[in-house]
């Protein structure tokens, strides 16, 4: 006496283990890219608020944001002195990911950096002797322009 011992999946069963893996897969991924655009837009506003605590350690030593020349060469250095590890240049509308663009009268610095998602972040922030102290906007936007209030 044959006793055959069948041991293995049927069709119906695998289809039901790939559909069930399927709806699990369609779910997660709008999850992990949601998380991460927001971890990319959170990493530009932080680097932008380490350059911010950098532009006020300067303005605490002279009384005045470090002010621009006609190159930006006297901003971007004095700012690139005080805090190191982040990556400044010139202020402008098309600024790569992760480099803070920087605009400086002496009694304003604006501030700018564009997530690797696409949304620009900006700060401006001002001198305002009448209260001895600063003014701070926080903005966004898109295509390089900060025309949103608030993060």
């Amino acid at each position: 006496m044959s006793v055959t011992d069948d041991r293995g999946f049927t069709m119906v069963e695998l289809a039901v283990v790939l559909l069930i893996l399927g709806v699990l897969l369609a779910s997660a991924v709008p999850t992990y890219k949601g998380a991460r655009v927001a971890a990319q837009d959170r990493a530009a506003q932080s680097e932008l608020l380490a350059g911010l605590d950098a532009a006020r350690a300067i303005l605490a030593d002279g009384n005045r944001y470090p002010a621009r020349s006609s190159s930006y060469r006297n901003t971007v250095t004095a700012m690139r002195k005080a805090e190191p590890g982040l990556d400044f240049d010139r202020w402008r509308t098309t600024a790569a990911p992760n480099v803070i663009g920087l605009a400086s009268d002496g009694t304003v610095m604006q501030m700018q950096a564009r997530s690797e998602s696409g949304t620009t972040y900006c700060i401006y922030d001002y001198v305002d002797h009448s209260r001895r102290g600063t003014s701070t906007w926080y903005l966004h936007g898109r295509n390089g322009r900060c025309n949103l209030s608030g993060w």
